[in-house]
């Protein structure tokens, strides 16, 4: 999705209303829990297999052509019922049918070589509110995969939650697929999809535009070197950064430098921190020369505070932007004062994320009438099964942190779950070694 920066694949949101010129799809909006097929004006290469037409369901969902399975019910991805084929940027209940309940339009936009289907403020049946979102379709003439497979974009215009919804994939055999988010259980993405959003569906690698590949890669240490050099980074403070950096690409990265954006409450130095070159497969890192920046005296205590930092080398070749969280006014380890206490459940930070071998989990316990809750702190593989308790005991009211150490975990992404009686909450980490 757009928040990937570092993958150099990730989408802008570029969802433009064609209401006013495309043609409403014939049928689909006749009565509930409707599917039509229709042509499509290119081949489309999907999973593999070769199709010249698909099917659109007025429940938010494209599939194999001549389905007839509708599901206003979202299943599970994959499955070996259908439908089939799914291409599920909103996968709900929905009612177009309805008057003044929305209306769905294809079109053919020849200057850019690509498909749209757009589903314009198209109703909820069960809840309050509706969605309009575009699924783009791109030729493969203009837009080549190293598969043959046509890249697919889901653009978010605006959403208002519905009760439950699946966004996914899945091959035209059922077989395969995967899904991005779901109200079933744990899926790639822990957050819920909102308005301007975009996500890529392509069969391209990471660094497929950036043969080097620049990431963070651990050791993340910040102080207050134009403050009171108490460790806690304060409004108002000069903040020095250090950090690693790794190249996971297919070319070395030569002349690393890299330096803080400056945004609302961030002031950043005009000198650029010197990571050197960093060969394929090598790790870097800024310890003698850090990344320094000024806290805004107006930025709020007590809050997490976003730091863009921009990466560049090569000449200017390879440019990214890295994004880090510090917590102001709080040196990790330090407990939530007496007096002052979250004011929900839920895990409030994964700091560093993504992590090499360890990082720490920070969970915000409400102060409530049980006196002291038990809380279960689990590690899950992204198939949803459990591997890892990191914590399953009494609890009590503030800001706990969790130290958690990956051992002999593989590379890739792994869910933490943390529940206190009927109440849980997901949130996502990538474990990179």
């Amino acid at each position: 999705d757009e928040t990937d920066y570092s993958s150099g694949l990730a989408p802008n949101y570029e969802g433009n209303d064609i209401s006013d010129f495309a043609d409403e799809i014939s049928g689909i909006t006749d009565s509930d829990d409707n599917i039509v097929t229709i042509p499509l004006p290119f081949t489309f290469k999907y999973y593999g297999q070769i199709f010249d037409s698909i099917a659109v369901c007025s429940n938010g969902f494209l599939a194999k052509p001549r389905t007839t399975a509708t599901s206003p019910t979202p299943g599970y991805i994959p499955s070996s019922s259908e439908p089939n084929g799914i291409i599920a940027p909103m996968w709900s209940d929905l009612a177009p049918h309805r008057s003044g309940g929305g209306d769905i339009y294809s079109y053919y936009d020849t200057s850019n070589n690509r498909f749209i289907i757009q589903f314009d403020s198209v109703e909820y049946y069960n809840t309050y509110g509706n969605v309009s979102f575009q699924i783009v379709i791109y030729d493969t003439a203009s837009h080549p995969t190293p598969t043959g497979d046509n890249e697919i974009y889901f653009y978010y215009e605006h959403i208002s939650t519905p009760d439950g919804y699946v966004i996914g994939i899945e091959s035209p055999d059922g077989v395969d697929g995967l899904t991005y988010y779901t109200y079933h259980y744990l899926s790639i993405s822990d957050l819920a999809i909102d308005s301007k959003r975009a996500i890529r569906i392509t069969t391209k690698v990471p660094c497929d535009t950036l043969p080097p590949w620049l990431f963070y890669y651990g050791s993340l240490s910040y102080n207050d070197v134009g403050g009171d050099d108490d460790g806690i980074p304060d409004p108002g403070e000069e903040v020095a950064m250090k950090f690693e950096m790794k190249n996971g690409g297919r070319e070395s990265a030569y002349g690393t430098v890299a330096k803080a954006i400056s945004t609302e409450f961030i002031s950043a130095a005009d000198d650029e921190s010197d990571f050197g070159d960093i060969i394929v497969g090598a790790v870097s890192d800024n310890f003698d020369d850090p990344i320094v920046f000024t806290i805004s005296s107006l930025c709020p205590a007590d809050t997490y505070l976003a730091v863009p930092i921009a990466v560049s080398a090569n000449d200017g070749d390879f440019e990214d932007t890295l994004a880090f969280y510090i917590h102001i006014g709080r040196r990790t380890g330090i407990s939530t004062p007496n007096n002052e206490f979250p004011q929900k459940f839920s895990i409030a930070h994964i700091y560093p994320n993504p992590f090499n071998s360890s990082t720490t989990i920070e969970v915000d316990v409400p102060q409530g009438n049980n006196g002291k809750p038990r809380l279960k702190l689990s590690l899950y593989d992204i198939t949803g099964r459990e591997i890892k308790t990191i914590y399953n005991g009494t609890i009590t009211a503030g800001e706990h942190r969790f130290v958690f150490d990956s051992g002999n975990l593989k590379s890739g992404i792994y869910f933490v779950r943390a529940d206190i009686g009927s109440k849980s909450h997901i949130s996502k980490m990538l474990l990179i070694k």
